[in-house]
């Protein structure tokens, strides 16, 4: 024992820290792809009907327009089933998550200012020629087109 020359505890530290790097980067170097190009987490693990309950960011008083019945399949008729929701509605403060898809609007509408919009990349409100979509409430996009169509989309503020 006598011929161990003391390390001291920064040199040993050091020497742990690097090696537990270096076991860390190998371990993440070997790992194998788990889904393949076209996957995603989410299409991996969930149930379609499970997607249409997700949420961006897991907010919990959002609601899905494809659970109130709205299709955005630029074919059907959009508005009967977002006009339901609104009568059902009145008077309560709602969120309305709007996935990617093209969200036929046929017949006049007016969206009321408790209802608040977030729509995401590739969703797209298409109010039919002679028709008109006032929106009262907020909407909430990044920096990518949301309307469509022939038709006319008005916002008021409040």
């Amino acid at each position: 024992m006598e011929n161990q020359t003391p390390i001291s505890r920064r040199k040993l530290l050091a020497a742990i820290g690097i090696a537990g790097t270096a076991v860390a980067v190998k371990g993440v170097l070997n790992a194998a792809p788990v889904l393949g190009k076209e996957e995603t987490v989410t299409n991996r693990v969930y149930s379609e009907k499970d997607r249409l309950t997700l949420r961006p960011f897991a907010e919990p008083d959002w609601l899905h327009v494809k659970r109130l019945g709205l299709m955005g399949d630029g074919a059907i008729d959009d508005a009967p089933a977002l006009r339901g929701f609104l009568q059902r509605v009145s008077p309560e403060e709602a969120t309305l998550y709007v996935p990617k898809g093209m969200y036929r609007i046929a017949s006049d509408l007016a969206v009321p200012a408790n209802i608040h919009f977030v729509m995401d990349r590739g969703a797209k409100w298409a109010p039919d020629a002679g028709v008109t979509l006032t929106f009262h409430g907020s909407i909430t996009a990044g920096s990518y087109q949301i309307f469509a169509g022939q038709g006319t989309v008005l916002q008021k503020y409040r």
